[in-house]
């Protein structure tokens, strides 16, 4: 688990979870929101971000889309039948494209689904626009 912190003070004040497999891709995705403002903590498991989720409630969670854990085949599914952690909002940002892996994120209740590669403007977007909303009200 890696956390970083921006010293620029702007951003939401609250934590933004990342989670994949790839080093390389959490780095990534760490210093584009760190440097926009943002606190984030990057995990590369799916049990490991839900016991980070269960911890710390994030304000969002950036995801790679098949990340499972011993839960659940699929860490959002595990999100969403957790009471604690149904409501937070995720972005998958993925580099499977095709219309099934759209149709499967949206089953499992994603608020946004970008695909990789993609413009570090059109993630940051989606980042602002989820990591300030309310908490979102879902049935048990």
């Amino acid at each position: 688990m890696s956390k970083r912190s921006s010293q620029r003070g702007a951003g939401s004040g609250r934590v933004i979870l990342i989670v994949d497999a790839d080093p390389e891709s959490r780095r990534i995705l760490q210093d584009l929101l760190t440097h926009h403002g943002h606190t984030t903590i990057a995990t590369a498991s799916g049990d490991e971000a839900l016991a980070v989720a269960r911890s710390i409630h994030p304000a969002l969670v950036v995801t790679e889309l098949y990340v499972s854990s011993k839960e659940h085949a699929c860490l959002v599914h595990a999100m969403r039948a957790d009471a604690r952690l149904r409501h937070v909002p995720v972005v998958v940002f993925t580099a499977f494209a095709m219309p099934v892996d759209r149709e499967w994120a949206a089953a499992a209740q994603v608020e946004a689904y970008l695909t990789k590669p993609s413009a570090p403007r059109s993630l940051l977007l989606e980042v602002e626009r989820l990591a300030h909303l309310q908490p979102v009200v879902r049935p048990h």
